[in-house]
């Protein structure tokens, strides 16, 4: 059964040690940072020994406003899970992190454990998705989004001028059932070669409004 004990402390610390996911555990009554993984340490610039016993107020990671709603938020609900925050790294550098948290007890004390992903890079791309989508709702020229299936996943303004279909009547579907496109002898054939080998294609075709 040691032995068991044993394998299992060692596969538990692994998992810990190696999670690519920051992991801290802290003091349920003074909020001091009793043990983190390398992660931990790796998102918020810091070294162990400047982390171990300190709260995450005196490094000044969190806003006290911040740090209040996410205690009261797990103190109301026993637990967390993907709650948006902004950290400041040890360099000054502002990261954006989704924290899960819920009470466990380690060496027969309370503390809170902390798991928090890094979407700094993900926040960042559906920021240029938002603007340039907003960039092309303000195109006067139709530009509409299609699928592999050529179900219709984008629709701007232009467009709805240009065939007469709202975002809402559009979006979601098939292009060629709602626009009816008609295309000279072999035309359609030669779009499809154009994208797959160059990447883009010029075509007149025909529409239905």
């Amino acid at each position: 059964i040691n032995e068991k004990l044993r394998q299992s402390s060692e596969m538990l610390s692994t998992i810990y040690d190696m999670n690519p996911d920051a992991i801290a555990l802290t003091r349920a009554s003074d909020g001091k940072i009793i043990n983190c993984n390398q992660e931990y340490l790796n998102q918020i610039g810091y070294s162990l020994e400047e982390v171990i016993g300190r709260t995450s107020l005196e490094l000044k990671l969190f806003s006290l406003d911040q740090r209040q709603a996410y205690v009261d938020e797990i103190r109301k609900k026993g637990s967390i899970t993907n709650f948006e925050i902004k950290i400041k790294r040890k360099d000054d550098v502002f990261r954006n992190v989704i924290y899960s948290a819920k009470f466990v007890t380690f060496n027969g004390e309370k503390v809170l454990l902390n798991i928090g992903k890094d979407i700094t890079i993900r926040k960042h791309a559906e920021k240029q998705v938002e603007y340039q989508a907003y960039l092309l709702s303000l195109v006067n020229d139709a530009v509409f989004g299609l699928d592999t299936n050529f179900i219709i996943t984008y629709w701007n303004k232009g467009a709805e001028e240009m065939y007469g279909y709202t975002e809402n009547e559009a979006l979601g579907k098939n292009s060629v059932e709602l626009l009816h496109p008609i295309y000279y002898p072999g035309e359609r054939e030669k779009i499809v070669e154009n994208l797959e080998y160059h990447g883009v294609s010029r075509t007149i075709i025909t529409t239905k409004h």
